[in-house]
């Protein structure tokens, strides 16, 4: 049977980024995830917002003795893209520093705010020695649909740099980027529905790879009732941002993983245990 790698990731920052500063999904949130994935015996990937080390630090001290990697998802949640070069590099530097200093390890892993890259933030993350980054929206640019190795300049496209891109998995068969992507979908439809885009992905990864990979993209925001926290949310984002969290959120995240073990014998990694075991195989 071929192989189905399984990368699951979690940002972890303030709730609903940017609409509040509370952080009742780490404080909450987190430890219900942690559960499941300790019950179903599954390793994973937290990109930590570096701002936020300080006030739960034993949290990310236990989720790193569990198994788990921890990655960086940047200083304070800017959106990379939008900002000039010195700005991009003095984030990237300082939450580094920081997630070493505060947590014991150096991240190699990152993901940016908002899923919004550039080439110049792909450079920068190789200058610091990370060796994944998982930042490419696969429902925006649709060509990349397994792991590269990004071009130093133009990080979309296939190249030499050392640093291995993850793309952020959706369905290519579609579209309309909103429709392709799998979130907010995995919550706001539900299980059946990522299920089916996931099947459509690995039917399109096949074309180019006897191995799969699913990269997946959530919060833990999503699994605690956000709205009863009373966050304040602008009209026209509450049906992405608040629809299905809590109870509905889980119970689909358990529905897709268990699918995935039961029906696809996936394996679940770290994208830091991944990248060895992908760099063997091409």
């Amino acid at each position: 049977m071929d192989d189905v790698y399984v990368l699951i990731g979690f940002d972890v920052e303030h709730d609903a980024e940017p609409f509040s500063e509370t952080s009742e999904g780490v404080k909450t949130g987190l430890p219900l995830i942690l559960d499941v994935l300790d019950r179903l015996d599954i390793h994973c990937t937290f990109n930590i917002l570096a701002s936020i080390i300080d006030d739960h630090v034993d949290l990310f001290n236990h989720i790193k003795k569990s198994g788990h990697e921890l990655g960086c998802h940047s200083f304070d949640h800017e959106a990379l893209s939008f900002m000039d070069d010195e700005a991009i590099y003095s984030q990237v530097q300082r939450a580094t520093n920081d997630i070493q200093k505060k947590l014991g390890k150096r991240p190699i892993t990152f993901r940016a705010p908002y899923l919004l890259g550039n080439t110049f933030l792909i450079n920068t993350l190789n200058e610091f020695h990370y060796l994944l980054d998982s930042s490419y929206p696969l429902a925006h640019y649709k060509t990349q649909v397994l792991p590269y190795h990004p071009s130093a300049s133009n990080w979309i496209k296939k190249g030499k740099i050392n640093l291995l891109e993850l793309p952020v998995s959706a369905d290519p068969s579609v579209k309309e980027p909103e429709q392709s992507d799998l979130w907010p979908l995995w919550r706001t439809i539900g299980a059946k529905d990522t299920i089916q885009k996931i099947e459509h992905l690995l039917k399109k990864q096949n074309e180019y790879s006897k191995d799969n990979v699913i990269t997946f993209y959530f919060h833990p925001w999503e699994f605690i009732e956000l709205e009863k926290t009373g966050i304040v949310i602008l009209e026209d984002h509450q049906e992405k941002i608040l629809r299905g969290t809590g109870k509905k959120a889980m119970s689909n995240f358990k529905e897709i993983l268990v699918w995935l073990q039961k029906k696809k014998n996936a394996a679940f990694l770290t994208m830091e245990e991944f990248r060895p075991l992908w760099e063997e195989t091409t």
